[in-house]
């Protein structure tokens, strides 16, 4: 990667790795899981981007910025596991190419204890964007030509 400039050997070890002692990393789906998820991995597109950023807070003015970035899209598990933070990845070639991520698609990542909380608060926000969704309509049918 680094031989075709995607990443300087400098930013290499910077990348976010899985820190905590493990034997193996184990992945499934969330409803028939047997353990108790660490990070939850999402697939999403960008309309449920902006919703979920809405539920965690992102998009308040008042309050920091979104923790989203490009590459490597694999890091981005290991960067929630570091932060407790929701992550997310815009998905990088590699990403894209391996599970055949659309470009309309991203990859969010939970952190396993957070999701309950964050389903709740998208139930608000998806309420509260519906409700929106009319008076939007309404205001756009005045500016078309």
């Amino acid at each position: 990667m680094a031989s075709v400039q995607y990443f300087s050997p400098a930013e290499v070890a910077a990348l976010p790795t899985v820190q905590k002692p493990h034997t193996s990393i184990v992945y499934g789906r969330l409803d028939q899981f047997p353990l108790e998820a660490d990070v939850v991995l999402c697939i999403i597109d960008t309309r449920q981007a902006m919703l979920v950023a809405e539920a965690i807070g992102t998009m308040n003015w008042l309050q920091g910025g979104q923790s989203a970035f490009g590459r490597p899209t694999c890091a981005v598990i290991p960067r929630t596991l570091q932060t407790g933070q929701v992550s997310m990845s815009f998905g990088c070639v590699g990403a894209r190419t391996y599970t055949g991520l659309t470009p309309s698609e991203l990859v969010l990542t939970i952190p396993g204890g957070e999701f309950a909380s964050l389903l709740a608060r998208l139930q608000t926000i998806v309420t509260a964007n519906a409700a929106l969704a009319p008076f939007h309509q309404q205001q756009k049918a005045k500016f078309q030509v």
